[in-house]
């Protein structure tokens, strides 16, 4: 008789970030956890900002050198926060609506492939149901808004999203046995959960059939609360009409039907960027030498013995367009080992 598999390790953290909803705020409070975890999970050996600064000054004090060889560390470090900064970019394609009013699910998984994850974060948003039939913003009325400069009253109130979200993990973190110990350096993936008619932008695949394992890995399910949507208020300071939100709303689903044309051209450039971004990646793994995706069939052999995949969990082949699938970003982050610190 086969011995009997362990629990799925799962934690809830939640937190109340106390702000509007906004397209710029998701981004930026997903972009804060996702470079706490790096840190404080033992991908870098320095706050990211804090090594983004030093990379900097190394390049400046290089300039003045005779020469023109750039140091190993540096550039070991370079190609870490290039990685890192093509991550934090693709947030800004995520559809702010389909998260927020269908508390769909983004995903940060540690770990040797998305497969085979070590970490699972899981971050849901709500405290703005509704926002889709209502018309605030999506996955192609927020870029538009993101052309906007920010106030300085809303990167205010985002700065401090981001340090409620992150109080929130490290004070219940420091309760999970699984925090006690560093992770080794290893790469963090991009995932999220949207119907397959709001689709992300550019820089994201469908993965029709994912289910996140649990067999070798704990997940942390981060709950964010957040106040009903202010687009125009939060993004530049201002209120729109109801002409100007008609209007809006319309130019959305013009850009929606736009961009559903721009994705099917696009989609082989994305399989050729994925595949370089896992080889990229995979290099030092004996334990995944795929480094990535398996072929669809066998690209979680070890899920039927022992995933964690309930109906919030799965993507599989929609059976309609609103049926929540998961969507994989392109770009991975390989963290930096200890002796490549510089």
């Amino acid at each position: 008789m086969p011995p009997r598999r362990a629990e799925p390790r799962i934690y809830d953290v939640e937190a109340s970030l106390g702000v509007s909803a906004s397209q710029a705020l998701l981004p930026a409070v997903l972009g804060e956890l996702a470079k706490h975890l790096q840190y404080s999970r033992g991908q870098c050996q320095a706050p990211v900002d804090r090594l983004a600064g030093a990379y900097r000054a190394a390049l400046t004090e290089q300039e003045g050198r005779k020469s023109k060889r750039v140091p190993s560390a540096v550039r070991r470090a370079g190609k870490y926060l290039q990685q890192l900064s093509a991550l934090l970019e693709s947030l800004h394609a995520l559809p702010a609506a389909a998260l927020l009013s269908r508390r769909a699910a983004v995903a940060l998984l540690l770990g040797p492939s998305p497969t085979r994850p070590k970490e699972v974060y899981l971050v849901r948003f709500s405290g703005a149901e509704g926002l889709a039939a209502s018309g605030g913003g999506g996955g192609g009325g927020g870029n538009a808004e993101l052309a906007q400069p920010l106030g300085p009253e809303a990167l205010r109130q985002i700065a401090t999203a981001g340090k409620r979200l992150l109080r929130s993990v490290i004070v219940h973190g420091a309760a999970l046995e699984e925090w006690a110990d560093v992770a080794a350096p290893t790469k963090m993936f991009l995932m999220v959960q949207t119907p397959a008619c709001e689709p992300p932008g550019p820089g994201f695949l469908p993965r029709r059939g994912f289910c996140i394992s649990l067999r070798r890995a704990f997940q942390v399910n981060v709950g964010v609360q957040v106040e009903p949507w202010a687009a125009p208020l939060d993004a530049r300071g201002g209120g729109g009409g109801s002409g100007d939100q008609h209007q809006q709303q319309q130019q959305q689903q013009q850009h929606h039907h736009h961009h559903h044309h721009q994705q099917q051209q696009q989609q082989q450039a994305l399989e050729d960027q994925l595949e370089a971004s896992m080889q990229l990646c995979s290099d030092s793994d004996a334990e995944d030498p795929q480094g990535g995706f398996a072929a669809a069939g066998g690209a979680d052999a070890e899920a039927g013995a022992g995933a964690h995949c309930g109906a919030q969990q799965a993507g599989g082949p929609p059976s309609d367009p609103n049926e929540l699938i998961w969507f994989q970003c392109a770009a991975a982050v390989k963290g930096m080992r200890q002796a490549e610190g510089g």
